[in-house]
């Protein structure tokens, strides 16, 4: 398994927790707005914690922003990036 397979598995099984109604065998949408999928302000500010847990990262303040953490796609490339980065 690459290292981008085991971070999109991981960020998925983060995000269902806070997207339930998206039934477990159907993919979670790639660039659907998690907006749109129900996730509102204080439910993301958990999942950012979650992930920064799971993945041992910080998320810089910089990188809030929907067009780096509003969707699944988005947010799993920003994590990506982030392990790529040194120290």
């Amino acid at each position: 398994m690459s290292r981008d397979q085991a971070v999109n598995e991981k960020l998925e099984a983060v995000l269902r927790k806070y997207v339930p109604h998206v039934p477990s065998g159907v993919p979670l949408p790639r660039e659907t707005p998690l907006a749109e999928l129900g996730v509102d302000s204080m439910q993301m500010i958990g999942l950012l914690v979650e992930v920064e847990k799971t993945f041992g990262l910080v998320i810089p303040d910089a990188a809030l922003l929907p067009e780096r953490i509003g969707s699944a796609g988005r947010l799993g490339a920003l994590i990506e990036d982030l392990l790529k980065t040194p120290g």
